[in-house]
């Protein structure tokens, strides 16, 4: 992994509150980060994902009826 790109993670998981640095110690997980990458992450499903999901949806004409049998199914 090139260095300047392994940085650039650390950086943004550091501006993310994800991990912290302790001078001299290196990096840490800070509590609760899997919270913060899971909110993240379901916001970027909630407003990426999801309206092309629905686009296609309307496209294909599957109803939420339709939809709600097979996610229904999906979780047995």
């Amino acid at each position: 992994v090139n260095t300047n790109t392994a940085m650039k993670a650390y950086d943004m998981l550091s501006r993310d509150n994800v991990i912290y640095n302790r001078r001299g110690l290196g990096y840490f997980v800070t509590p609760g980060a899997r919270e913060k990458i899971m909110e993240s992450r379901r916001n970027e499903f909630m407003t990426s994902v999801l309206p092309d999901v629905f686009r296609q949806m309307r496209m294909l004409g599957i109803g939420i009826e339709e939809f709600t049998k097979k996610w229904s199914e999906s979780s047995k």
